[in-house]
């Protein structure tokens, strides 16, 4: 294993929160489209890519536009652990997994697809550039949808 392994491990833990403390007032389940199907497979794809490719690849700060980049995860990933701890003080409502957090909709979404990007340029590797691609279309759609579910309970 590369040391890109630790980019998986830092965007999983924070995942953990919710099979120890999980979500109060989740809405319930609902019949999902054949549209969210599908993004739910992109998504479910892209997840795959971007988890397991990290594991074949070095952490690269040659050049200035990597060094930018580490940087750039590092806010992005800092950005995503305030969203979950944001999820644990404020009771734990599964609304807090989408909804908007300093202007930004539904972060917890977009950070971990945000800082995959910078991810595959710090690693230098175009797999995972794909997989941030499948991640981002998948995930922010599926997110969104949830989002809109819980706005209209």
């Amino acid at each position: 294993m590369k040391n890109g392994t630790i980019l998986t491990i830092i965007v999983l833990l924070p995942n953990l929160i919710v099979l120890i403390f999980p979500p109060k007032e989740e809405p319930p389940k609902y019949e999902e489209s054949m549209v969210l199907r599908g993004m739910t497979v992109i998504e479910q794809i892209g997840r795959a890519i971007v988890f397991i490719t990290p594991l074949f690849y070095s952490i690269n700060f040659n050049t200035n536009y990597q060094l930018f980049s580490l940087y750039s995860l590092i806010i992005a990933i800092a950005f995503y652990y305030v969203g979950w701890l944001r999820y644990l003080l404020y009771g734990r409502l599964y609304k807090l997994l989408f909804e908007p957090m300093l202007g930004v909709p539904i972060p917890m979404a977009i950070s971990p697809v945000i800082f995959f990007l910078f991810s595959s340029i710090v690693l230098d590797t175009w797999l995972l550039f794909i997989g941030t691609i499948f991640l981002a279309v998948g995930h922010i759609y599926v997110s969104y949808h949830s989002y809109n579910q819980i706005k209209n309970v």
